[in-house]
């Protein structure tokens, strides 16, 4: 059987992006990144290594391995793998007339330049694994194997089931569809060499993917998700992580579509592309879609009753067109180059790239803005605050006390005096911090629990508990130390009483500005809390595996 022949050179983050500035570089000179000129560019940056004449001097090297025919040249083989690796991940891009250009999203990895992986980096990378899709087994519509497939969503549900062996993960690249029956295929395929009725060696022999290359199946993906916090792996072992249980719930809401196989010609399809590449980004204004369609030639109605009529829900209610589930569609992913070059696509705005962010998304046309209603996510069963601006007082996110309002109550002093620091803490800044945060959850429809905390939300079995806390020059200290005592302190009395038995408990401090103090970051996070910041800006910020965490429970 075929299997997906997956791009396996580079699977480190930080390295991609050093040779994605290359690609940036050439492109800035008037180069293109072919085989011969990315290779070498490559080769003599020391970005890559080429054994055969490694011990000569790098000037050296590109002779030698120039004097071979182009076909035994490994650095023009490894600069094809790689450009073919930037291409399925929407990074780069051939235009029409065969150059290559980097994407917004390419822009935004090139762009960032510390030591680490950058905010920009994680959601970049982060968008590009959940809209990753094959058609066909090279992604060449030319190969006559046709594949309607998500391999890392196929990996993740495959370690939701059970931690494995990481070569056992090569069987995610079998699949030819997320069809139930053929996914159970997949995992009865593991089963039988977990339980030892089959070897390694003979399933891989009954799907027709030769052992030398199961390895290369898995060089990238497993370490991706590996760097994203989604997989983690010891001895060998895979297993899903808490944030890629998130990352596969959300997947798994998503409906893929598979741009050759919307029906109709040429023109009807784009016009399909350019609804679903917006509409999968979340509900959108009906009047402002309607103006940017006309310009096209299309409407509104007529894109509901199309879409409808090839299995996608579309629905206009209050004024809003939205897609029920949520689907997933990405124009740099699922549309050919040579398709998104369309004016259509011009006329739709500027959606390459675009994504869900954490602070209200417009997107810019030649007509107006679209005002997106991010995508919904399910609910808790709480007393429900509707909207940010209700939160006048932080109090309101306190519990109502059962007794009557005649009947006094009995104070206990330690509550008392609880309370009363509460009352001084929870200042303007301390509230709108509160607001700042639940509007990030309010926005995509989850709803915050009431209690004796700051902020309590639950998605999807995760139940994360915040603690705000506004520093000066003086104080961070002390509020470090408050905040770890009252989340331990709230984890343990508190919130069992306010969520589902099974829920797992994330905690999460808030602050006002960035910590001062490395050690304090470090500190929080060696006891598993996530950190986060309002910027100047009034947005959401945090340190990336915080922010890896957030986007997750988000749905981003």
């Amino acid at each position: 059987m075929p299997y997906i022949a997956f791009p396996h050179q580079y699977n480190d983050f930080l390295k991609l992006r050093r040779i994605l500035q290359i690609v940036s570089t050439l492109l800035s000179q008037g180069r293109q990144p072919l085989d011969d000129v990315f290779g070498y560019e490559l080769l003599s940056s020391r970005l890559i290594r080429a054994r055969r004449f490694a011990g000569l001097p790098i000037a050296q090297q590109v002779q030698e391995w120039q004097r071979l025919p182009p076909s035994l040249q490994t650095p023009r083989t490894t600069a094809r793998d790689l450009r073919r690796m930037f291409r399925v991940f929407g990074l780069l891009e051939e235009f029409p007339t065969g150059n290559y250009g980097l994407t917004e999203r390419g822009e935004r990895i090139v762009r960032s330049s510390e030591s680490f992986l950058s905010n920009d980096e994680i959601e970049a990378w982060t968008n590009a694994l959940i809209n990753l899709k094959f058609y066909s087994a090279a992604d060449d519509p030319a190969i006559n194997a046709v594949f309607r497939i998500r391999p890392f969503v196929l990996m993740l549900d495959l370690l939701e089931h059970q931690s494995l062996d990481k070569k056992l993960l090569t069987f995610s690249m079998a699949a030819s569809s997320e069809r139930p029956a053929e996914i159970q295929r997949i995992r009865t395929i593991v089963s039988e060499v977990v339980s030892g009725s089959k070897t390694l060696d003979q399933a891989l022999q009954t799907e027709g993917i030769p052992r030398a290359q199961a390895a290369n199946l898995v060089k990238i993906l497993p370490s991706m998700g590996e760097q994203l916090a989604l997989i983690e792996r010891h001895a060998g072992v895979s297993s899903i992580t808490q944030r890629g249980r998130l990352f596969l719930a959300n997947a798994r809401d998503q409906i893929p579509i598979w741009y050759r196989d919307l029906p109709g010609n040429a023109t009807q399809k784009k016009r399909m592309a350019g609804v679903l590449a917006t509409l999968a980004q979340g509900a959108v204004e009906e009047h402002a879609l309607s103006q940017v369609l006309t310009g096209i030639g299309y409407s509104v109605s007529q894109s509901v009753v199309d879409l409808n009529n090839v299995g996608i829900h579309v629905t206009v209610v209050g004024g809003f067109v939205s897609a029920t589930p949520p689907i997933s569609f990405d124009l740099l992913q699922d549309v050919p180059a040579h398709v998104r070059h369309d004016p259509i696509f011009g006329v739709l705005g500027n959606l390459l790239g675009a994504g869900v962010v954490l602070t209200p998304a417009t997107l810019v046309t030649p007509t107006g803005s679209l005002s997106y209603l991010p995508r919904p996510r399910p609910s808790i069963r709480r007393r429900r605050i509707r909207g940010a601006n209700q939160i006048t007082n932080p109090a309101m996110l306190m519990p109502r006390r059962g007794a009557s309002a005649t009947a006094p109550l009995a104070i206990d002093p330690l509550d008392q005096a609880r309370r009363m620091e509460l009352v001084r803490e929870r200042t303007e800044q301390h509230q709108r911090l509160v607001a700042s945060m639940a509007e990030l959850y309010l926005a995509r429809g989850i709803i915050p629990v009431e209690g004796d905390f700051d902020l309590l939300v639950e998605v999807n079995g995760v139940a994360v508990l915040h603690e705000m806390k506004t520093l000066t020059d003086t104080n961070e200290r002390l509020q470090v130390m408050h905040a770890v005592g009252q989340l331990f302190y709230y984890e343990y009395f508190s919130v069992p009483h306010e969520v589902g038995t099974s829920s797992r408990i994330e905690k999460a401090v808030v602050f006002d500005r960035v910590l001062a103090d490395q050690s304090h970051i470090d500190y929080l996070e060696s006891l598993g809390i996530y950190i986060y910041w309002r910027t100047p800006e009034e947005e959401i910020n945090g340190t990336p595996i915080s922010m890896v965490f957030l986007r997750s429970l988000l749905g981003i």
